[in-house]
Order: C-alpha cells, then sequence, then structure tokens
C-alpha cells in the first residue's frame, strides 16, 4: 500500500502513505499529508470503506478530530 492515497468518502485527500508500521495490536499508517505533516492512522477495518488498487486510493472513515491529534 506503499504511495496509495488515503482519502476521506468525500474523496477529500488526507496524504499518501509512506509506511505501514506493525504493531501487535494494530497496523499504523504513515501518513505525509498534502501540507507535509506527517500523520499516524490507525488501519482498521471498520475505518476503512473501499480500496481502488487500480487508482491506487484507500478511502477511509475517520473519526472527528483524528488528523488535528497528529499536527
Amino acid at each position: 500500500f506503499h504511495n496509495y492515497k488515503i482519502c476521506l468518502p468525500d474523496d477529500t485527500l488526507v496524504g499518501k502513505i509512506r509506511n505501514i508500521i506493525e504493531n501487535p495490536d494494530q497496523w499504523l499508517l504513515e501518513i505525509i499529508s498534502s501540507d507535509g505533516k506527517e500523520l499516524l492512522i490507525p488501519f482498521h477495518e471498520d475505518l476503512v470503506r473501499s480500496i481502488d488498487k487500480r487508482k491506487k486510493v484507500i478511502k477511509m472513515d475517520l473519526p472527528d478530530g483524528l488528523t488535528d491529534l497528529n499536527k
């Protein structure tokens, strides 16, 4: 999933995946946002809405404020 884009259900770009951190309990996506900030987002099936392998886009429904925690 490296270089995949993460978008919200309304197609708002969150950023691109730079790395996947494999923790024992949960994987984290290391994202670089469009403004260059690093974000860590849990890669959990409850948050994933769709994966488009052809376009390299993962649509995720992120809880309010999650991206603000990383800034």
